[in-house]
């Protein structure tokens, strides 16, 4: 699996993201505030691709990996993690036929 097949070598992964901003904000001696979201979680599980989502999810624990080192070093960082919401996932195809569903649905 992989992240969004869409995205093309030219866009920076989340973690490459994360450390970039890391690198940057960290710069200020009052300390910084960065959110770092994996939307692209969401966009993959409204396309009904699994392999998507799981990439996307992997792409996000990398760049969640990235943060936890800065903190472990820095020793003054509080790393939250946390979801707006969830899904059910279900891994059938938009224009599935299933026996016994009268119609298949994308949330």
């Amino acid at each position: 699996c992989t992240p969004n097949p869409q995205r093309n070598d030219s866009v920076p992964t989340l973690a490459q993201m994360t450390d970039k901003a890391i690198e940057l904000l960290s710069k200020n001696e009052k300390g910084f505030f960065l959110q770092v979201e994996g939307a692209s979680i969401d966009k993959q599980d409204h396309a009904a691709n699994p392999c998507g989502q799981i990439g996307e999810t992997v792409d996000l624990d990398e760049a969640v990996q990235r943060a936890l080192e800065f903190a472990k070093k820095d020793g003054n960082t509080l790393v939250i993690v946390t979801a707006d919401h969830a899904h059910a996932s279900q891994i059938v195809a938009p224009d599935t036929k299933a026996p016994g569903l009268t119609q298949a649905l994308n949330t």
